[in-house]
Parts: C-alpha cells; structure tokens; sequence
C-alpha cells in the first residue's frame, strides 16, 4: 500500500538545501549512453560527441557549455518548463514520476498539486508547449520564448518565436515576433533540453519514480540512495548494456518517445519500494507485445524471483534492480541520443566523394605528403592508393630529343648512362600498397618524370568511390639540394641527352627557377649571362611547342629579369628554356587557373 508523504511547504523547501540528489549518476548515464551509440554505429558523431561534456560540469542554467550533463545535471535544479512554480532543490522533482499503468496523461499528485507525469513532460520537452525562458545572469535579464513545437527542426533551422525578456525588476517586456536563433543559441538550448531528456528517461530506472512513491529526505528511497555513490553506478557501463542486448533502436515505431520510455518503467516498476510492491502487470491499455522484448524481460524477472521481487533492501536484490533497470535504461537511452541524431541529419552517411589533397610539387629527391579527404562515409574505412608515372612528361631533357620522341621505347629502362634507376612502368595505374587515409613518398632522385595519384575508398556500408586524380609535377633540386650529376651545382638543370654531352657547361651561366611557382597568370625568370653575347629564353608547353619567345637578342654581362604572362594559356606543366650558344638548360613552372 503506497504511503503518501504531506510536509508543510515552508518545510519540504528548507530541507531541500539539506539534502541534494547526486547528479553524478544521470551524468553517467548520459556518458555511457553515447559511448554505446558510438558502439552501435561504429564511429563518433562529432557533432554530439562535442556537446556530451563530463561528471560534474553543470552549474547554471542554459549556461554556455552546451553540453547534455548540464542539462541531466540542471533537471534535478531548475525546471525549464516552469511547472514546479518556480521552487528549486528538491521540489522540481515533482515532474519526474510515472506509473505507466495509469495512463499517459496520468498526474502525480503532491502537497496539494498535479503534476505533468516525467513522459508528458519529456514530450513537451521535445514538440513545445511551454514558455521557455532562458537567463542571462551577467545583465539579470530572462528571454522568453515560446518553445519550439519540434525540438529536432529547431534544431536545423533555429526559427522559434520571441515573445520577450523579463528585466531585472521581474518586468515582461514584449517583442512578439519570429526570430532565426543563431547556432550558438540553438546550441545553448537544444543539447541542455535534450540532456533533461535524458534525465527524465534515467529517472524510469528508480523504482520509486515509477510507482508514484515520493520519498523527501525523512524517507530516503533504499535504491536511490544505494545507486547514488560513483563506486556504484559506475559498475554499469556501456558494455553491460552490450551484453543485456545493445542500444534499443526506436526509430521504427510510430512514437519513438513512448517506445523507450514505457518498457523501461514497466521493467523498472516489478521491483518494490519502501511503500509499493512490485508488479508484472500491463496497464494503461497496452500489451506487452507492443514493445519488442518487454515481455521476454517481465518473464526473465518473474522466473528469476518466482514471483514478484522481494522486500527492498536486500543486497542480492538491490544489485539484481540496478542489473536489469540501470542496463535497460543505458540502452533505452542510447536509443534516445540515436533516435535525435537520425532526426537531425547527424548519424554517418555512406560515403559520397573522395577528394585527394597535398603536394602537387615535388623536388626530385624529396618526399612527397598526400591526404584523403571523405564526404560522409561510415567506419570502418579502406583505402588502396595507386600511382601512374607519365611516359614523356616530366623527363629532363631537350626538346629536340622531345619532338624526335628519342628513346621512348626504354625510358623506363636502366640504360648505360642514363639516370633513370629502378623505375615504375609509366602508364599504368600500380597499388602502393598502403591502408591509410595518408600518403607518404620518399622520391627517387634520378627520376623526374611527373606522375598521378589516386585513392580508392570504400566505407563500412561497402559504397566504394574513386578520388580524383591528383597531378604532380616533379621539378629538379632547388640549388641548395643540388645533386651535381652532369650538372652545375647551383641546382641548374641535368642534361641527360648524349647529344648534348659534348656542350661546355660553365657555372658562370644561371637560369633560376620561376617565381612565383605555382602561378596565375604571371611569373618572373631570372638569369644571369656572363659575357656578352646573343641570349634566347623561350616557353614551350609540354608536346615541345613554342608558346612564347620571352627574349631574343644581343644581351650585356648582367643579371636579368623577366615577366611571362600566360593569361591566353591552359593550366599545366610548362618548360623554359634559355640558350646562348655556349650554354642551354630548361626548367618547368606550373600554370594553375
């Protein structure tokens, strides 16, 4: 037989302050709740895992931490909806019991008032129906809004309806008008509201909450305060909701909030409290078999004890509540966190494009960082990256031995005097052998042919796509890398063609690399002659063709300087060349548009 406790108002409120419920445990479960939703799909949500927080965070209501502790933390110290007249400590419990078998609109009734059950009042939580007011300590002012009719498009849009504020004098000043929050407000608001939700869902796993049992500190519930110490609860954990069968998924029934909160009071409302025994009936004209497992469970309790559970303070039974109510209520919970993110476009999309990203330049010699970039995709990632080395781009050497397409049967090949060691056939996509979203490429020295690289990915829901290909120029040693093989030692370009063998280098000459490299739509080359004497600096594209005659005429010792403009060309891979009779080599620059 339930005993009702009546205390004088003033009293009930002065012994508040004596005794505070530990929030510790609902921040807990909040925290487990979202470790077995990560569990479930695999991978976190950033989103959510970003606004989840720790123990013990929570002073202030609505404050700027946005994070769902807050809101599991501030639900046992201020009631967002307002229906606990404004009391804080102990009374804002009020709005947090339900006995399921008396109905979904069923009050609880206490010094005198109704009040919304804690299912109703999540389900204003979430499409409206209250004045939400949110504080602003630092200027003593109160917003007010209505709240929104569904928290989830809030959520995604932000339009909610200003009705005003509240001065520091307790004044209304009305605004009344729609208002698009910005993402910080909706932030402020919505992931504390949710962890209210939370809370009132964690609530159901208190046998007190659901049998309308109110016990004040002079009647301490034996469960409640058994369960509130952190060597307790913190022996439940996401991986005993694993093994009790995972996160309960509610997003197939027609009402997703009933469906996680309902089974959890049933299974939480067989065991007793100091004033109300348990029961294995279904009232509230549903059936157990609405609720998928519900009656497995109730059957399982039923068998375990051979009838209804015993009196209520025996460890054995104490520990075997906590197994069977604080389990379901993880999983029910994790359930609610999938059941918001799934509403709000947050969980994992199968994967949708590959973007590949790094270094389009690399120094012979030197090592090359590529990285992939995903749209969507769910865990578990695979990546197989490929490279294709490009037949006759790339390779250092002159022009006449371009247009004749000298050698290009053996390029590849390791051939007496030629540079070219060990290399990869051209052409041809080759795996690298390597299942990482990175990319790393030591780069041989010798060969400077350009290549191109791509990554094909494939997502835990087996949607595989194919990145782009991703060009990258290979330029000769800048001069403080220079390899001096057939070269100058100030980093001037390796002449490998044996026709031009015989030509007199002479370190007097210079040619330096364009500046800037990459560039759009212009780049200035500089050059130093050494004795007077005709000069010809050309551009030519990577076929070998002229494109522009930069200089052609007598030139004076000096330094020079020049501007090629390529505004009336196509992005690519571009060869200069600067010839003086007694001295010729080339560089590459890279258009980009």
């Amino acid at each position: 037989m339930k005993k009702i406790f009546v205390f004088g108002l003033l009293f009930t409120f002065l012994i508040s302050t004596l005794y505070a419920h530990g929030e510790g445990v609902h921040q807990h479960m909040v925290r487990e709740a979202y470790k077995l939703l990560k569990y479930y799909i695999g991978q976190d949500i950033r989103e959510m895992m970003d606004h989840v927080g720790y123990n013990q965070e929570g002073n202030g209501q609505f404050n700027p931490g946005n994070l769902m502790v807050i809101g599991a933390y501030q639900e046992d110290h201020s009631d967002a909806t307002n229906e606990s007249y404004g009391f804080s400590g102990w009374l804002v419990s009020n709005t947090h019991f339900w006995e399921p078998d008396q109905g979904d609109n069923s009050t609880f009734y206490y010094l005198g008032n109704n009040y919304s059950n804690a299912y109703q009042k999540a389900r204003k939580y979430i499409y409206g129906g209250y004045e939400l007011r949110v504080p602003y300590p630092e200027n003593g002012i109160i917003e007010a809004y209505t709240a929104p009719p569904n928290l989830f498009q809030f959520y995604k849009d932000g339009v909610i309806y200003y009705k005003g504020y509240y001065n520091i004098l307790g004044q209304f000043i009305p605004r009344n008008r729609w208002h698009i929050a910005s993402i910080t407000f909706r932030n402020k608001v919505v992931w504390e509201i949710f962890g209210r939700i939370c809370h009132l869902l964690g609530d159901m796993t208190v046998p007190a909450h659901v049998h309308n049992d109110p016990h004040p500190p002079t009647d301490l519930d034996t469960y409640e305060s058994w369960m509130d110490n952190p060597s307790i609860y913190n022996q439940w954990t996401y991986q005993s909701a694993i093994v009790d069968g995972g996160l309960i998924n509610p997003s197939q029934s027609s009402n997703p909030l009933k469906h996680l909160f309902y089974p959890t009071a049933q299974i939480t409302g067989f065991f007793n409290t100091f004033d109300v025994d348990g029961n294995n009936v279904c009232g509230n004209n549903d059936s157990f078999s609405m609720y998928p497992g519900l009656s497995a469970k109730i059957t399982e309790l039923t068998n375990f004890y051979g009838g209804i559970a015993p009196t209520k303070n025996y460890a054995v039974a104490l520990e075997y509540c906590a197994n069977q109510t604080f389990t379901y209520g993880i999983r029910a919970m994790a359930g609610l966190l999938y059941w918001f993110a799934k509403e709000c476009n947050l969980l994992p999309q199968p994967l949708v494009n590959v973007y590949l990203m790094g270094d389009f330049i690399l120094y012979a010699g030197g090592i090359g960082d590529w990285y992939v970039r995903l749209d969507n995709g769910i865990n578990p990632f695979a990546y197989s990256w490929q490279i294709m080395y490009l037949d006759g781009v790339g390779y250092l050497q002159t022009f006449e031995s371009i247009k004749k397409e000298k050698e290009k049967k053996d390029k590849d090949k390791k051939k007496d005097g030629d540079v070219i060691i060990d290399a990869a056939p051209s052409n041809e996509c080759v795996p690298v052998g390597t299942n990482s979203p990175y990319f790393s490429k030591p780069h041989n020295p010798y060969d400077l042919r350009d290549f191109k690289l791509r990554c094909v990915v494939t997502d835990g829901s087996n949607t595989t796509k194919t990145s782009n290909e991703f060009y990258v120029d290979v330029v000769s040693y800048p001069p403080e890398f220079s390899i001096g093989l057939n070269g100058d030692n100030q980093g001037n370009l390796l002449l490998l063609e044996k026709e031009i063998e015989e030509v007199s280098i002479s370190n007097s000459y210079t040619l330096n690399q364009n500046y800037p490299n990459p560039f759009n739509p212009t780049t200035r080359i500089s050059y130093s002659v050494p004795e007077a004497g005709f000069v010809s600096v050309k551009v030519f594209d990577i076929l070998g063709r002229e494109v522009s005659n930069l200089v052609n005429e007598q030139k004076q010792v000096g330094n020079y300087e020049i501007e090629f403009d390529a505004s009336g060309l196509p992005s690519g891979t571009y060869i200069y060349k600067i010839d003086s009779g007694k001295y010729q080599t080339i560089k590459k620059m890279l258009l980009v548009k």
